[in-house]
């Protein structure tokens, strides 16, 4: 009696430490033979997964993670017979970053960005069985190609039986916006304004139905990036600069190198920026930025709703590039007021290299070109490395000019160096969104088009506008605003000016009331995306900077728009009697 339990017991342990040593971790790909494959009875061929869902949240465990390298990726339990379960750029070359899928005991899921073709995607697994199986199909890691537009079962089989049976579902960004992805060297973390990182931009995906410039598939470019921005770079949610290799066309926009990730941190309607965007191209404005919304990845992660924006920049707003040896009074010029150059410590200041015998100054820290007349003003366009001394004299002094002649109300001379009809376009934007960057402090632009005129724009800026700043009266529609600041305060006492600036408003008006019914449409489009933003980003209900009290209690994106249509309808109303009882 004692022999035969003894002799089962031995056999029962045999049987044990023969299928841990055969089921040791290693790879799927070579080998195999035909008493590996699923026998008939056991093989589930005639089952399906359940249909897709969008049931995975791009900041949930679910969406995977990305990775540098597969020795990272930490293995499951060994409960479950599939270890590892991954796409790699090296197999994969049209994905923006490598992603370990996330793994339970029956699902293995991860979410890719919007436009990735998810029909051909070539895993990498690891696993502790004799073979993984789409059915009769023997997967080899990392060679063979599955279709994953709909949810894929793996079986995972060990002698000949099915072990393990999981639903792959392998899911896109579905916001109905493209996706983009800012992917940094090494991932490198980026922490201040300076320092300049290789990186890669994918932008892809969209659907053409919610969204106008969706792309039926994708690309990807190399470049640089670096942090930007002034307060808003202190905020969790960042800004970036992106330089590209090439001009580049991005989401139906010029060929540009230069663009910048706004990400609209403290406006929790995620669409300011756009509204005054689009108040420019209704009022046709010659020199004008595009936005872009787009669902963005940092570094293989999630990050919220940011805008794409063409950079200002020459090619963008139609200034002439600059060509060496180019007379100052023929050069093109890009310039913006910003107060913030002037807010540098005296230590810095003190290594500023004067120009001329004005108020002229190279800095080398911030390496910027700064003039002050009217205001602080820095020389964007030509770069510090092309400009000359005497085009910083030239334009310097052309604005000194150009200031007298205003202060001097001489409408003929203002009216002969300058664009009006440019600044009356652009006092109507900066007035009716009340924008806090327009008292000519910073973020306010000027150019010349290399032919002596100055235009005023493009108008940048606006996420401290349409009431979402809680000081300088910006939370109130009501008040004076344009009109006290330096160059219009006297602008407004020419009656010529005046004239122009009640014509234009007369010309543009229907365009500009029916503003509140376009970011109506703009929210219809962006809702879905926004749900993720704040998923990720839970500031609805909470103070942000300078949110006004009305806006830092609100916790619906319904209700931060309504708040700010409510604003922008009361502002146009103030802005329309202001300028119909100008005499």
């Amino acid at each position: 009696m004692h022999f035969y339990r003894i002799t089962a017991l031995i056999l029962a342990l045999v049987t044990v430490f023969s299928l841990f040593y055969a089921c040791k971790d290693s790879p799927s790909s070579d080998g195999g033979t035909e008493t590996d494959k699923p026998v008939a009875e056991t093989t589930p061929a005639n089952q399906k997964p359940k249909p897709r869902e969008q049931t995975i949240s791009p900041v949930s465990a679910e969406a995977g993670k990305a990775f540098l390298s597969i020795n990272e990726v930490k293995k499951t339990s060994s409960d479950n017979l599939i270890t590892r379960f991954m796409f790699t750029t090296e197999r994969n070359p049209e994905l923006p970053f490598s992603v370990a899928c996330h793994i339970t005991d029956d699902r293995i899921t991860a979410l890719l960005p919007a436009g990735i073709d998810v029909t051909k995607l070539i895993p990498t697994f690891t696993d502790n069985s004799n073979g993984v199986y789409i059915g009769d199909t023997k997967l080899k890691s990392g060679e063979t190609a599955i279709d994953f537009s709909q949810p894929v079962m793996l079986s995972a089989v060990y002698a000949g039986e099915v072990k393990k049976t999981v639903t792959v579902d392998i899911q896109t960004m579905n916001t109905g916006l493209p996706s983009l992805a800012l992917t940094v060297e090494n991932f490198r973390n980026i922490n201040d304004k300076e320092t300049i990182y290789n990186c890669t931009l994918y932008v892809g995906g969209g659907a053409p139905d919610v969204c106008h410039y969706a792309m039926d598939g994708s690309l990807i470019v190399a470049g640089t990036t670096h942090g930007r921005g002034n307060t808003s770079f202190g905020f969790p949610k960042k800004g970036y600069a992106v330089k590209l290799e090439k001009r580049t066309a991005l989401l139906g926009l010029d060929k540009l190198k230069d663009w910048t990730l706004v990400s609209n941190y403290q406006d929790k309607t995620l669409m300011r920026n756009e509204i005054g965007a689009r108040l420019a191209e209704v009022l046709e404005m010659e020199a004008t930025v595009s936005t872009r919304s787009v669902d963005m990845w940092l570094n293989g992660e999630y990050n919220g709703t940011y805008m794409l924006i063409e950079k200002i920049e020459v090619q963008a707003i139609g200034v002439p590039e600059y060509v060496p040896g180019t007379p100052p009074e023929k050069t093109g010029y890009i310039l913006e007021f910003d107060g913030h150059s002037s807010e540098v410590p005296e230590s810095q200041k003190k290594r500023w290299r004067r120009i001329g015998n004005g108020e002229c100054w190279y800095d080398p820290i911030a390496d910027e070109t700064i003039i002050h007349t009217s205001g602080w003003i820095v020389i964007e366009d030509p770069s510090t490395k092309k400009i000359t001394d005497e085009a910083v004299i030239h334009i310097y002094n052309y604005l000194l000019e150009f200031d007298e002649a205003i202060d001097n109300l001489d409408y003929k001379k203002v009216s002969s160096m300058a664009d009006l009809e440019s600044f009356a376009k652009w006092y109507l934007v900066e007035d009716i969104t009340k924008s806090m960057d327009a008292g000519f402090w910073c973020s306010c632009f000027m150019y010349v088009a290399g032919d002596g005129i100055i235009h005023m724009g493009p108008v940048w800026d606006f996420d401290l506008a349409i009431g979402n700043c809680n000081y300088g009266g910006c939370d109130s529609p009501e008040g004076d605003y344009m009109s006290t600041t330096f160059y219009y305060r006297h602008q407004l006492r020419m009656p010529e000016f005046r004239e122009l600036l009640k014509a234009t408003w007369e010309k543009y008006k229907s365009a500009i009331l029916g503003m509140p019914g376009y970011a109506d449409a703009y929210a219809e489009m962006i809702e879905k995306s926004a749900a993720y933003n704040f998923e990720k980003w839970r500031i609805l209900g909470k103070p942000v900077g300078a949110n006004p009290k009305k806006i830092a209690n609100e916790d619906t994106f319904a209700g931060q728009l309504e708040i700010m249509k409510d604003f922008l309808r009361a502002r146009t109303k103030f802005v329309q009697r202001f300028i119909e009882s100008l005499e």
